[in-house]
């Protein structure tokens, strides 16, 4: 799940620019592309991706944000990007009301990407440390009876 990202956006140029920049970045994982909600959502159900970068404005009849809102509602642990040109408070009060990791303004700027993908990593990483930990945690009690 970690290793798995999926880009949204209807914009071919603005899918190769994000997928350059998590290479750049070193991203070893999976990439996998939509270029509007309704593909997004089946893609993020089979594959269940980590991160999903989503413009908020797609061509289709489904918008990103009711994209990420239906995705969340099967796909709990999916840490949302919003990469978008829309930077009014009404757009971006609805966005932030799924929870995202972030709500990045187009042009995309490398550093604010780097950043926001750092961070993923580093919560998915104390998350995984936390499951195994606390797999272990019976094991321990057991062993102190």
């Amino acid at each position: 799940m970690k290793n798995k990202i999926l880009i949204v956006d209807d914009d071919i140029f603005s899918v190769m620019l994000i997928k350059a920049y998590l290479n750049h970045f070193g991203f070893g994982g999976e990439l996998f592309t939509a270029f509007d909600a309704e593909t997004a959502i089946a893609v993020a159900e089979k594959e269940k991706p980590g991160m999903i970068i989503m413009d908020v404005m797609l061509t289709s009849g489904m918008n990103g944000i009711t994209a990420a809102e239906i995705i969340k509602g099967v796909h709990k642990d999916a840490s949302i990007v919003f990469v978008t040109g829309c930077s009014d408070l009404e757009t971006i009060s609805r966005a932030v009301s799924t929870d995202p990791l972030a709500y990045l303004i187009k042009p995309v700027d490398i550093n604010g990407l780097l950043s926001v993908y750092r961070g993923y990593f580093t919560i998915a990483d104390e998350q995984e440390a936390i499951m195994v930990n606390t797999g272990r945690l019976p094991l321990l009690i057991e062993g102190l009876r």
